[in-house]
């Protein structure tokens, strides 16, 4: 079995993905992501962090995402994953087998190098009149 491996000990901009409990379609109505996207924005917001960019899929989600301590990637992973499935199950009565898993076994999967992206978050982006 080959073991895990997490680089959370320097401050890297870090590409993470998880998704849906056996790959279903939660993630697919607009109050899902809504749920998701705003209890990313708390968390970070908590831990002084940034969200360079995301994107949601109806069974997964991707994001780049910054914290400004070290070893703090999996804490606010857990507690952003935990949180929104606890919503996601309060919102819709047809989602109460609702849960999410790591992607391949793994907490997250990391870019180790710091990225120079100009990104906005996709779901977010509207025109502006």
């Amino acid at each position: 079995m080959v073991k895990r491996r997490v680089f959370d000990d320097e401050k890297h901009i870090h590409f993470v993905t998880f998704s849906c409990y056996r790959r279903r379609k939660y993630l697919a109505p607009d109050q899902a992501k809504r749920i998701v996207i705003g209890h990313l924005g708390s968390k970070l917001s908590k831990r002084d962090g940034l969200c360079l960019g995301f994107f949601i899929m109806p069974d997964h989600v991707h994001a780049l995402v910054w914290v400004p301590e070290k070893r703090q990637l999996s804490p606010f992973m857990n507690e952003w994953k935990e949180q929104s499935s606890h919503a996601l199950k309060q919102s819709s009565p047809d989602c109460s087998s609702i849960g999410v898993r790591s992607t391949r076994g793994n907490s997250v999967i990391l870019c180790r190098a710091l990225l120079a992206l100009s990104c906005q978050p996709l779901a977010a982006s509207q025109p502006r009149s």
